[in-house]
């Protein structure tokens, strides 16, 4: 089953603040990305894919 790149920040109990400082972007960054404004960078992606704890394989994008 997949999940968003949100969906699996929340599951890990990370917040946004924190997931975002992790990774070396800002949270406005880390939002859009979560809200399907922009597309996750392929890098960033498996950073906070490893941070999380999930597959890249089982995350989905999110389309608005």
């Amino acid at each position: 089953m997949k999940i968003t790149i949100k969906a699996a920040r929340v599951n890990a109990g990370i917040g946004i603040i924190e997931a975002a400082a992790r990774v070396g972007y800002k949270r406005g960054s880390l939002w859009r990305w979560e809200t399907g404004r922009d597309p996750v960078p392929p890098d960033i992606k498996t950073a906070l894919c490893r941070l999380y704890g999930v597959r890249e394989e089982d995350i989905r994008e999110v389309v608005t």
